[in-house]
Order: structure tokens, then sequence, then C-alpha cells
């Protein structure tokens, strides 16, 4: 995107959130104005903790991705690059993040991994909801060249104070 392309699309002010489905999502733009952006990398880190509702974060984590593959039919975000974008998702409390490298986010990629993520998500349940350490796990995850960074946290809002 070109920064005269997020300039006109800035000029239609942004709300400060936005709740779909009972989940508040709160839109941020700050891309860098020197560079244009080609593709973005979406992280959901995922509260795995005892008092964390997987079950709900599930549907949460499903839905937003979902959402931003076909977000380029909404008008907030007309001329974004949706073809190439990538995600993956980490827990507070696991050492590695779900996929090795980043997958592609398209709808046949989310279907084919939904099952995979339910279960893992069960699986990492348990610990105490330390964020500081999910947050260094995907600074130190490797990042792709020209790729811009986008991290989505899905919590209860319990923290652990560090």
């Amino acid at each position: 995107m070109r920064p005269t392309q997020l300039t006109k699309m800035l000029k239609t002010p942004l709300p400060k959130s936005v709740k779909i489905d009972g989940v508040e999502f709160v839109p941020k733009i700050e891309p860098e104005k020197s560079k244009e952006i080609e593709k973005l990398e979406y992280i959901f880190i995922v509260d795995d903790s005892g008092s964390a509702p997987l079950d709900y974060f599930y549907k949460i984590l499903l839905k937003s991705l979902r959402t931003l593959c076909s977000y380029s039919s909404d008008r907030a975000f007309q001329g974004m690059r949706t073809e190439g974008n990538l995600f993956n998702i980490f827990s507070f409390n696991h050492q590695r993040p779900f996929f090795a490298k980043s997958n592609i986010l398209n709808h046949s990629s989310i279907e084919s991994s939904r099952e995979a993520i339910k279960i893992f998500l069960q699986y990492w349940k348990g610990g105490p909801s330390e964020l500081s350490s999910a947050l260094k796990k995907v600074h130190e995850f490797e990042k792709t060249e020209g790729v811009e960074r986008i991290v989505i946290i899905i919590t209860d809002g319990f923290v652990v104070a560090e």
C-alpha cells in the first residue's frame, strides 16, 4: 500500500473500538512512512492459563482469522493486499508456536488447521498468564523479510505482574 492510499483511508475516522459477537477490536494503524507494506503476518497470542475459557478463545481465534481473510471487502481496508498474508499462534506458557513457520492466511488453510488448533489449545491449557514471556517468544520468532507483523492478544485479562 502506498502512503497516499493510507492517507485516503485514514480520512474516514476509525472507531475507537468495534464489538463483533462480543469481541472488542481496537484498531491501531501505524505503518512506517518510508516503506510500502507488502504483506502482513498476524501473530495471535492465546492465554492458556488455568482461568482462560479456551473454548471461547478458540471461537474468537477462528472468527478473527476468517474475518481477516474477508476484510478486503470492508470499505476501511480497500486497497490492502490480502494474498500472501501469514498467521501463526503462540500461547502464554509454551515454548513453540503452533506452526514452525507462519502459515498462509486463507480460508482453506484455516479450515484445514481448525481441528488441530482446537486440540492444541486444549493440550496447552494450564499455567500462569505470563504475557511478557509470550511477547519475548514472538519477538525472537524469525521474521519474514518484507512482512509487517501484527500481534493480537486473546486473554481474559488476568495477567501475572512481571
